[in-house]
């Protein structure tokens, strides 16, 4: 999932409020409500924001609502992060991975073993973890984007993290592999 949301579904719908008050709060105006928005990144603060986003995600069962205030709260706290349709959360950890490292993940050392930093560990680590956990990996990552000139699609993260799920289902492991064949740029290979 990439591209523009035309907010029809709940999560999009969200974060198309997140990013435009981040906007708003760019110019002056609504920083309380950004506030708010921020505090749903994390269980324990996320009671202000609640009243920002429930009546959005009335449809999403609660564990998608779950992961989608916890993409809200990511969005509205990486204000720094430029949103940018069509560039996937694994597509911009690959591309933080080239300026970081100068080099792609998934290249070989000489001796036949994959080359591992904490980047590629912290993205290969996403596919056992549940949402929190996930949350904390993604945001601890987004976060590092602002400062390289690195953007994503925060409509692409909401998707992501509302569909988590357990990783046992069909729909939450597909989710799950989309952002490792991101990173690793498998979704580009031509075969």
């Amino acid at each position: 999932m990439s591209g523009e949301s035309t907010d029809t579904q709940p999560e999009h719908a969200l974060m198309g409020r997140v990013l435009r008050q981040r906007q708003r709060a760019e110019q002056g105006t609504g920083r309380g409500v950004l506030a708010a928005y921020r505090t749903l990144v994390h269980p324990a603060t996320e009671a202000q924001g609640r009243a920002y986003s429930e009546a959005v995600l009335t449809q999403l069962r609660p564990h998608q609502k779950l992961g989608a205030r916890r993409a809200a709260g990511l969005a509205a706290s990486n204000s720094s992060v430029r949103h940018a349709p069509n560039i996937p959360f694994g597509t911009a950890a690959r591309l933080l991975h080239r300026k970081a490292h100068g080099g792609w993940p998934g290249d070989i050392e000489s001796s036949g073993a994959l080359k591992m930093n904490a980047l590629t560990s912290q993205v290969n680590s996403l596919l056992l973890v549940d949402t929190e956990q996930a949350v904390v990996v993604i945001d601890g990552v987004v976060a590092r984007f602002g400062a390289a000139g690195v953007s994503v699609d925060f409509h692409d993260i909401a998707h992501t993290l509302t569909h988590w799920g357990n990783g046992l289902d069909d729909r939450s492991e597909q989710v799950r592999n989309q952002v490792i064949a991101d990173f690793y740029g498998a979704s580009d290979w031509r075969l």
